[in-house]
């Protein structure tokens, strides 16, 4: 079985990488794809373009980040 490894994240959130910039906004706990497009939106329109790469980082729930690892 593949083994995933586990970086323990704080906050959950969103980065759009620019040619010019990077954009982080923190994401919450139930955000959809629709609140994902719509920071899109938002960022394309003020950087003038897509962007070269999205990052998604998401915090894990207390009862994961207290020592359980994952495995799958």
């Amino acid at each position: 079985m593949r083994t995933i490894h586990v970086h323990r994240a704080s906050d959950s959130r969103l980065r759009f990488v620019f040619d010019d910039a990077v954009l982080s906004v923190s994401l919450a706990a139930d955000a959809t794809f629709a609140d994902i497009a719509q920071a899109l939106g938002e960022a394309e329109f003020r950087h003038g373009g897509n962007p070269l790469a999205i990052d998604v980082t998401l915090a894990l729930p207390s009862i994961l980040s207290a020592g359980a690892g994952l495995s799958g």
